[in-house]
């Protein structure tokens, strides 16, 4: 080998060495906060995405007491990059959480004026943090008015009725949420247009997508991003999982599982070799989960009625290894007498970016995805209109 190129190798060897170092050099950063109310409590920086691929290094979780309404944290930044936090507080007074705010690695200073999940804090001699607040928190206020109120609604029914609402007020509320939600994702797709240059849209972005899951707007979202907020390494773990989680797009072949049975046994689930049923819902949950269990008398009927005229339940619990008996014993009480598997710590949903429960998918013959989260109204009315009732007192349950 000539001695020039042996030389230019070993000088990209020792770049490439030299920036990981320079990556890898820890700096320590002070922030200085202070809430406009003083009192005594604690405070918690929290990673913004429960996902520590989006922060690299940074997804320590940092805390510090709260005295006469101040508090110091002192933190390691691994890298040169700005990621999002929000900060939750704990004191007999006040208890919640912020909206975003980005640090970078220096020393900051922060002005909490509300503890509040759609009120970012101050950040003294920051644009981003500027846009979170007096622009992004601007724009989404009369949206999140009616989301508030919604939400105080279904409370005060749910508190009035001891926690007991007749199906057709909870179908009700459970639709006015998906209108809600429609309308939040074009509202966000608006200001992504507006602003593509932005870390508060990407984070945005990311947050929404870890939270709802795949939606085909959000790759249109993430394509309206710059050219230099798409080299972040936040935007780049994004499009990854995004390109991933397409699979759960409406039209696309629901991708094969690798799940657990009852017994523990690994089992490999591929709706696409499914014979028999016409409709096949695949229902992601946990034991722990309330709306989930709500769901369930529905899905028994459902399932009573059509199950031999070809609709399918597949049930997939995220439960954690140390309530795997606690899943058994649900379906079991339920009478979950359905197709239950078992995704151990919820690994494969995470993958997936299934991260709110109860979350389904409607399947065609093909193994296609048709519909998702259909509400068990929405599913009874599209059962109704393509299935035929038929008697029958065998309604045992097979393998797909």
């Amino acid at each position: 080998m000539p001695r020039y190129k042996r030389y230019l190798i070993l000088f990209c060897y020792f770049f490439a060495f030299l920036s990981n170092k320079i990556e890898a050099q820890t700096t320590n950063c002070t922030i200085n906060g202070s809430f406009v109310r003083p009192f005594k409590g604690k405070v918690y920086l929290l990673p913004a995405i429960a996902d520590k691929n989006y922060y690299k290094k940074n997804a320590e979780v940092d805390s510090a007491n709260v005295y006469n309404g101040k508090f110091v944290i002192n933190r390691n930044v691994y890298d040169n990059n700005i990621y999002a936090y929000r900060i939750a507080v704990r004191s007999h007074l006040i208890n919640g959480i912020t909206n975003l705010i980005f640090l970078s690695p220096k020393n900051q200073v922060i002005i909490i004026d509300s503890v509040n999940e759609y009120v970012s804090p101050i950040l003294k001699n920051s644009p981003i943090q500027n846009e979170m607040k007096y622009t992004y928190d601007k724009f989404f206020e009369p949206f999140i008015q009616e989301v508030n109120s919604l939400e105080s609604y279904a409370e005060n029914l749910y508190k009035s009725n001891s926690g007991n609402i007749t199906e057709n007020k909870r179908l009700k509320i459970a639709s006015l949420r998906k209108e809600l939600s429609k309308r939040g994702d074009s509202l966000f797709l608006q200001y992504a247009k507006e602003h593509s240059d932005s870390y508060v849209t990407l984070w945005k972005l990311i947050e929404r997508f870890k939270n709802i899951g795949y939606k085909k707007e959000y790759l249109e979202t993430y394509n309206l991003l710059s050219v230099n907020i798409k080299r972040t390494p936040a935007a780049t773990t994004l499009l990854h999982d995004l390109w991933y989680a397409k699979n759960l797009g409406l039209g696309s072949n629901f991708p094969r599982l690798q799940l657990k049975t009852k017994k523990q046994n690994k089992i490999i689930v591929d709706f696409k070799k499914n014979n028999k049923a016409m409709y096949i819902l695949v229902d992601f949950w946990f034991s722990n989960c309330a709306p989930c269990l709500r769901e369930f008398a529905m899905y028994k009927l459902l399932y009573k009625e059509y199950k031999v005229a070809g609709f399918e339940i597949v049930g997939v619990s995220v439960d954690k290894k140390d309530d795997f008996k606690k899943w058994q014993k649900v379906t079991e009480e339920n009478g979950l007498n359905w197709i239950n598997y078992w995704d151990e710590d919820g690994l494969l949903s995470k993958k997936l970016s299934i991260n709110s429960f109860p979350t389904n998918f409607l399947l065609n013959k093909k193994g296609e995805i048709i519909k998702k989260n259909i509400s068990p109204q929405e599913l009874q009315n599209l059962l109704a209109q393509h299935l035929k009732i038929i008697d029958n007192i065998d309604q045992s349950v097979e393998p797909l």
